[in-house]
């Protein structure tokens, strides 16, 4: 069962680890993101390294399985809630694909977001605390920088 999501920044893959500290799938991911300034005038970057808890307590915190939004494809994972930082997929039929820009989230293939939702969903009726960590040591700007304010 599930226990633990690991995005990696400098393979671009996110793994799946269960109870046993064990990987047994890994998906591709990216990190992409348009430069400029978010809301509160803060520079925007790929969402920062660390650990953040993964729950289904409140409709915002994860969705999955339907049309969640143009940008956000049929699923979303709420992690950095500080900087509405999180894990979705995009809308296919549009100019969105993996690679696309976001404004600092992480953006995976639609099905295997959803696979990987309904994976912790499951661990988490059954008592499992989900976690997520974000690691790797890039030139953020250099590796994943792919434009301005949304134009790619």
């Amino acid at each position: 069962m599930i226990k633990k999501l690991i995005f990696d920044k400098e393979t671009c893959k996110v793994y799946c680890e269960n109870t046993e500290g064990e990987r047994y799938a890994e998906f591709p991911c990216s990190f992409n993101y348009w430069d400029g300034y978010n809301d509160r005038g803060e520079r925007r970057t790929p969402i920062a390294n660390g650990t953040y808890p993964i729950t289904n307590e409140d409709e915002n915190a994860m969705e999955y399985g339907h049309f969640v939004g143009a940008a956000y494809g049929t699923f979303w994972v709420a992690l950095d809630t500080v900087r509405d930082r999180g894990w979705h997929g995009y809308e296919q039929g549009t100019r969105r694909n993996i690679d696309s820009g976001t404004y600092g989230c992480i953006r995976s293939e639609n099905e295997d977001g959803e696979e990987v939702c309904r994976a912790i969903e499951k661990a988490i009726e059954n008592g499992i605390e989900v976690t997520a960590e974000v690691v790797g040591d890039v030139d953020e700007y250099e590796k994943f920088c792919v434009g301005y304010d949304g134009q790619q």
